[in-house]
Formats: C-alpha cells, sequence, structure tokens
C-alpha cells in the first residue's frame, strides 16, 4: 500500500471543516485549476479509492479526480473523472491512451448526485488487462466508448501510470474538480472487491 509517507504537493484548494464524510476536514477545489501533485510511483497495479462530493449544480464537462496526462484520448496516461467531455451526465470514467490510440470505460449515467458523498474506486491492472469502478463498495458495469472512433480491439493496455499525478485537474490546469474530496487513498496494488466494499462501509 502507498500513502504512509506520500502527501500531495504544492495544494492550491482549501480545507473545508463543514462538508467532511471522514477526519476533520475535506479538501475543496473550486472548479478553476486548483488542484495538487504527487510523484508516487504506482507500477502497473493500481487502485485509487476516494469520497466525491460535487457542488450543485454539477460543474458541466469533466470533473477530473486524478489525472497524469493531457487532454486527447490518444495521450498516454489516464484520467479519473466525473462526467463525460461537455456533458453533464453524472457518470463516472476511465479514460486512458497508450500515446496512438485510447478511449474510456464509462458507467451509467446518474450515479453522482450534486450534494451527496459517494465512495468511488479505479483499478487499473495492465497485466491482467482490466479495468474497473466501484461505486459505493461495488463494481459498476461499464461500457467502452470513443469519441475519436478508437475500437477495444486497437487498444493493448500499455500506457503509462507513472507520477507525476494531478489531484483535481489534468497537468496544467484543465478541466477541474468542482466539490469536496476526502480520505483519498492510492495504492500500487489491485484490491479485491472485499476491500474495497470494506474501505466504501468505513466512517
Amino acid at each position: 500500500d502507498l500513502g504512509n509517507g506520500n502527501t500531495l504537493n504544492d495544494i492550491t484548494g482549501t480545507f473545508d471543516t463543514v462538508v467532511v464524510y471522514e477526519g476533520s476536514a475535506s479538501l475543496y477545489l473550486n472548479g478553476a485549476g486548483q488542484n495538487g501533485t504527487s510523484n508516487i510511483n504506482l507500477g502497473t497495479q493500481l487502485t485509487v479509492s476516494v469520497w466525491v462530493n460535487v457542488d450543485n449544480p454539477i460543474q458541466s464537462s469533466l470533473n477530473t479526480i486524478m489525472a497524469n496526462t493531457f487532454t486527447g484520448e490518444e495521450s498516454n496516461g489516464f484520467k479519473l473523472c466525473i462526467n463525460l467531455w461537455g456533458e453533464s451526465d453524472q457518470s463516472v470514467l476511465i479514460e486512458v491512451g497508450d500515446g496512438s490510440t485510447g478511449g474510456k470505460w464509462v458507467t451509467e449515467s446518474g450515479l453522482i448526485q450534486p450534494g451527496s458523498w459517494y465512495h468511488l474506486a479505479f483499478v487499473i491492472d495492465q497485466p491482467n488487462q482490466a479495468i474497473k469502478i466501484y461505486y459505493n463498495g461495488a463494481q459498476a458495469p461499464l461500457s467502452f466508448m470513443s469519441n475519436q472512433g478508437y475500437t477495444l480491439q486497437q487498444f493493448d493496455y500499455s500506457f503509462n501510470t507513472a507520477g507525476p499525478f494531478t489531484i483535481g485537474t489534468f497537468p496544467f490546469g484543465p478541466y477541474g474538480f468542482k466539490g469536496h474530496l476526502d480520505d483519498m487513498r492510492v495504492y500500487n496494488r489491485v484490491l479485491s472487491d472485499a476491500e474495497i466494499a470494506k474501505i466504501a462501509q468505513e466512517k
């Protein structure tokens, strides 16, 4: 597991002691480029666990929880977001690219209602060619889609999972998260269904 001794750097958001899920404060980001950065090494198998509470009304377009690469589906790396690009559909997605092709794994719409806390977990398992999203402790059904016309058959699960990571935006600021993040945990392994369910039940 990671997290012990690993902290966010250069945090430009604010710590809110009123809207909190766990502990004494949550991180509030205003959607306008506020973020934090971290340079931990995740390897090819990773899990990101986080509590989210988006502002009401939900900010249109991507609300980025974590990213290590830039715009464009084919950009080499991954992005963890709420909402499809240009929409307010309240879905959850992982967008990944390998430098030449890419796409997104997306939940159904309407999962993230503004003003409420939800637990999300994102799993990337490159050796086993698996990408998963968990919603309030349970694995969510996902569909693959691409705005650029890429197909799942074109994708080879060989994309960058190294840092630096930006929490709350794409690197250098676009597509900011507007709302609260709490108890973010990053693991350099794939957590089991039971482990993720247990974290989602903690308070």
